[in-house]
């Protein structure tokens, strides 16, 4: 069987669709990538073949954004799902991911959950489709609702007739999340999601660091976005200043878009790099700072990991709502620099805390193995 991915550019688009690829390739399935250039690095590293599609350039991206200036991060969904992502986003991709199916006649789609250009080509060639969330499953009801209109206008355009609402409620949903995070939060009305163990299983990623003592170690990372708006990648300095008198060491990685060098002041218990594989972090680490993004939560709840979590914008404040609701991390708001270092401090000592993430670790470790997972999505070309 055929099946093709799809996604949107970024880290936290394209990696939820990796274990899967890998496990529909390792059962023998000829598995290809549909995503923008940016995405290009990752795809070939983990060795897929590249179907290129169009996004929207920089001045493209100020013109969505620039006149909501101001607007509070938790609301930021309001605006990027109908108006990007479902929108311009999806109306930008069409031209490419319809010339990949015309050329390759995938068997089944499967998107990430806001890359809507792959259900609507889905729907207007008579393909299967499913969806990968890249959000918990009550964020993912949100951003769902916003979706409905623009994808409707989409399907409309391409001459494919149906309820876009329904498209999208009953499309078959994996989710890597554990039901102790999600709660009673569905995929859709009658469409419990299917809930998947993609960890890695493989050796764990070679690395030059080490931790430099012998005090607890936090993880902190802000993800991979932070550091490009200029208005987040100040905190950094911020919190190292604050967590300097903690009785911690720190691993702080920035990702490539943040320069090293302008930071003023890094304190002796404060190691930064650009990059360290996580999973040759989570051994060694006490407790997490982290944005709330979904593969830093995910990673560190599957070591079983607390977490202080510092939303920035988009699904991080429900991230972070729902993890401190869930009794498995601590949400630190703005400002985030005066109430950090308390938050770690009381991360590493609290047994409830610890007592929960090692239940949701074992949760997650429990959950339906990538491969059956690429087997369901196959069936799906079957009529399954």
């Amino acid at each position: 069987m055929r099946i093709l991915f799809t996604s949107t550019k970024g880290e936290g688009h394209i990696r939820p669709l990796l274990p899967y690829a890998r496990a529909a390739a390792g059962l023998g399935h000829d598995v290809q990538i549909a995503a923008p250039e940016p995405c290009a690095p990752i795809i070939a590293k983990a060795g897929f073949r590249h179907h290129v599609f169009e996004c929207l350039s920089g001045p493209e991206l100020e013109a969505i954004w620039g006149p909501h200036r101001g607007v509070r991060d938790d609301d930021m969904v309001k605006i990027a799902i109908p108006q990007m992502f479902a929108g311009a986003t999806a109306e930008r991709s069409m031209p490419g991911l319809r010339q990949a199916v015309e050329t390759w006649r995938p068997d089944v789609i499967v998107r990430e959950s806001v890359e809507y250009a792959g259900l609507v080509v889905a729907e207007a060639y008579g393909i299967p489709h499913a969806r990968v969330n890249v959000h918990n499953c009550g964020f993912e009801e949100l951003v769902n609702s916003y979706a409905v209109e623009p994808v409707a206008t989409l399907l409309e355009g391409v001459g494919a007739a149906g309820d876009s609402k329904a498209m999208i409620w009953e499309e078959p949903v994996f989710t890597a999340f554990p039901e102790t995070f999600d709660g009673d939060a569905q995929a859709g009305e009658n469409n419990p999601p299917m809930r998947v163990s993609t960890a890695s299983s493989g050796p764990v990623p070679e690395t030059d660091w080490t931790p430099k003592g012998e005090r607890p170690l936090v993880y902190m990372t802000f993800g991979t976005v932070a550091a490009g708006f200029g208005q987040k990648g100040h905190l950094y300095q911020l919190v190292l200043d604050a967590l300097a008198q903690t009785d911690t060491e720190i691993l702080l990685t920035v990702g490539p878009n943040f320069d090293i060098s302008s930071l003023e002041n890094v304190p002796g218990n404060v190691d930064v790099r650009s990059f360290v594989p996580q999973a040759a972090v989570f051994p060694h680490a006490a407790a997490i700072l982290c944005h709330g993004g979904s593969g830093t939560l995910l990673g560190g709840f599957g070591a079983g990991l607390p977490q202080v979590v510092t939303p920035l914008f988009a699904d991080q404040f429900d991230n972070a709502r729902r993890a401190e609701r869930a009794g498995l991390g601590l949400m630190v708001s703005d400002p985030i620099e005066e109430g950090v270092a308390d938050a770690v401090t009381e991360i590493m000592k609290n047994q409830d805390i610890a007592e929960r993430c090692a239940l949701v670790a074992a949760e997650m470790a429990s959950l339906v193995p990538s491969d059956v997972a690429a087997e369901r999505m196959v069936g799906l070309a079957r009529g399954g």
